[in-house]
């Protein structure tokens, strides 16, 4: 097993737990800071290795190195989830996107139904501070409605 230096978060101890570092970052869209992403990637890194090794050597306890590989699997998806790079996107880029789900100028509507209250501005604003900021920011994205002719 690999020695893991004492400054890299979570992975310190000798049989994996849930710890997420910076958690707060698994129930938020936010976007992490630099030195939160270099850190996460250490213990991304760390956890490939300690996976890796995983399958070598006497395993005694079958069910529990089951559990730590699960354990390890988990701490990767969530750490790669948190600097997954749509978190850094501009706002600018985002505003884009979001305009791009309009009608065209002929009325012509890629996107059914995209102004209800499922979809559209209503449903971009509704996903973190971050996009209902940008949806909020964009008076052209507010200026269409459909109203249905039930």
């Amino acid at each position: 097993m690999p020695k893991l230096r004492k400054s890299r978060p979570t992975l310190a101890c000798p049989t994996p737990k849930t710890n997420v570092p910076y958690s707060h970052l698994t129930w938020t869209n936010d976007q992490p800071l630099d030195s939160e992403v270099n850190e996460i990637r250490l213990v991304i890194q760390d956890a490939e290795i300690r996976l890796a090794e995983h399958g070598k050597g006497p395993q005694l306890d079958v069910v529990q190195s089951r559990e730590e590989a699960k354990v390890l699997r988990a701490l990767i998806r969530t750490c790669t989830k948190i600097i997954h790079p749509i978190r850094r996107l501009p706002f600018e880029i985002i505003g884009e996107i979001f305009l791009h789900t309009l009608s065209g100028p002929d009325g012509c509507n890629n996107y059914p139904a995209v102004h209800d209250h499922h979809h559209g501005p209503w449903a971009y604003s509704q996903v973190c501070q971050r996009w209902r900021a940008v949806a909020l920011s964009l008076p052209r994205l507010w200026s269409e409605l459909s109203v249905p002719s039930n």
